[in-house]
C-alpha cells in the first residue's frame, strides 16, 4: 500500500526524524511504499512551505498512516482533512488498523483534536465527561478503544 506518514514535528528535538524514520522503515519492511516527510529538508520554513511538499504527496497516497499524537500537529491535522476530502483512509501507522471515525472531526470546531486531548487530560486526573461538557466545551471528539484514551 502506498502511505503517507503523518505526526508531530515541528517543536519537538531533531523534528522527531527518528520516530518517523524508524516507522517508516518498519512499514517499508512489510512491503508498503512510505512517503516520511521526515525524509524532507527540515529547518526554518513556515508551515505553508511543508504544505507545499506535503499535501501533494498525501494525494498521490492511498492512505495517511498517523503516528501518536498525530493530532497535536497543525501540519498533521491539515494533511489528515485533505485525505478525508479525498476519501482516502486514515490509520494507525503501528498496526494499520483504521482511525476509530470518532476521532476525525466533522470539521466544524477549530480546536477540533485539542477538545479530545483536553477530555483525555481530563479522563486521566479521574474527571467524568459531563463534568468536562459542564465546563463549556461545546462538543466532544472523544474515542475509547483498546481499554485506552486515545
Amino acid at each position: 500500500m502506498k502511505l503517507y506518514l503523518a505526526g508531530p514535528m515541528r517543536g519537538i528535538p531533531n523534528y522527531n526524524k527518528q520516530l518517523f524514520n524508524s516507522e517508516a522503515r518498519r512499514l517499508r519492511a512489510l512491503g508498503h511504499e512510505v512517503f516520511d516527510p521526515g525524509d524532507n529538508e527540515l529547518g526554518d520554513h513556515d508551515l505553508s512551505w511543508y504544505m507545499a511538499i506535503d499535501l501533494p504527496a498525501v494525494c498521490r497516497a492511498e492512505a495517511v498512516a498517523v503516528l501518536p499524537n498525530w493530532w497535536l500537529s497543525e501540519g498533521a491535522r491539515l494533511e489528515v482533512r485533505t485525505a478525508r476530502a479525498l476519501g482516502k483512509d486514515i490509520l494507525w501507522a503501528e498496526d494499520l488498523r483504521p482511525v476509530l471515525p470518532q476521532m476525525l472531526t466533522c470539521d466544524r470546531c477549530p480546536e477540533e483534536f485539542i477538545v479530545g486531548q483536553k477530555i483525555k487530560n481530563a479522563a486521566l486526573q479521574g474527571l467524568t465527561v459531563g463534568a468536562v461538557l459542564g465546563a463549556g466545551i461545546c462538543c466532544l471528539v472523544l474515542a475509547f478503544t483498546g481499554g485506552k484514551f486515545l
